[in-house]
């Protein structure tokens, strides 16, 4: 049974829609009646899960994908408030929010030295352009996405242990016909896209042609014109 006294977290956020390598913004609102509780800090992540090996039945490993750590150094005075504002950067490499692939923020409170409390809050990140674009091109040439997972790898991308693997399949092909699938993944580096296609197939985008539709067309078309 909870204490009537003791401290609440409850943590805000301006919008639950953003893009990679944008500001996320939002407020932790700590209220309670305990006196004289020293608050070190709040920490609050960005996470997600991964399938480690469906095939296995070894999924839903959780991993971090950013940390933000906010000193307080305050205490919680009698019928008092503490409001901590937060403003910070989305990493332009966090996965998107589509079917299988969830992205959550944890926000934790250090009191008396100790991790006391903690909150889950959903959020959605958005495709970039890059992402969306290419996926525009790919059902335009007859294809549809039907699966979005992120898979364990073991040479970790980001320092990161899974890939977002993006499936799609002909419109007209049967459920139990899989033989056309096309599954992509995504590298960003300094100048431009990597899009590989069934893990051994690559093409490149450079940033600045990223919306310009035709150009996706031809460079993808190439690729996948033997499924077609």
């Amino acid at each position: 049974m909870s204490n009537l006294n003791e401290i609440k977290l409850k943590t805000f956020i301006n919008s639950r829609e953003i893009y990679p390598d944008e500001d996320i913004e939002g407020v932790c609102v700590l209220s309670g009646l305990d006196l004289n509780k020293k608050l070190h800090d709040i920490k609050i992540y960005i996470k997600t899960n991964y399938i480690k090996d469906k095939y296995k039945n070894i999924g839903g490993k959780k991993v971090v994908l950013q940390k933000v750590e906010i000193n307080l150094d305050k205490s919680i005075t009698e019928g008092g408030l503490v409001k901590v504002p937060f403003k910070f950067k989305v990493n332009k490499k966090v996965p998107v929010s589509i079917h299988k692939s969830h992205i959550w923020i944890k926000t934790c409170l250090k009191e008396n030295g100790k991790n006391k409390l903690e909150e889950k809050y959903y959020i959605d990140i958005l495709p970039p352009k890059y992402i969306e674009n290419t996926i525009y091109v790919i059902e335009n040439l007859g294809f549809s996405l039907i699966e979005v997972e992120n898979k364990y790898t073991e040479n970790k991308y980001d320092n990161l242990p899974f890939i977002q693997c993006f499936k799609f399949r002909k419109l007209k092909e049967a459920l139990d016909q899989n033989e056309n699938d096309i599954e992509i993944f995504f590298k960003q580096k300094k100048e431009f896209i990597e899009v590989y296609l069934n893990q051994n197939i690559k093409v490149t985008f450079e940033y600045k042609y990223i919306n310009d539709l035709n150009y996706l067309t031809n460079k993808i078309y190439s690729v996948i014109k033997f499924k077609i």
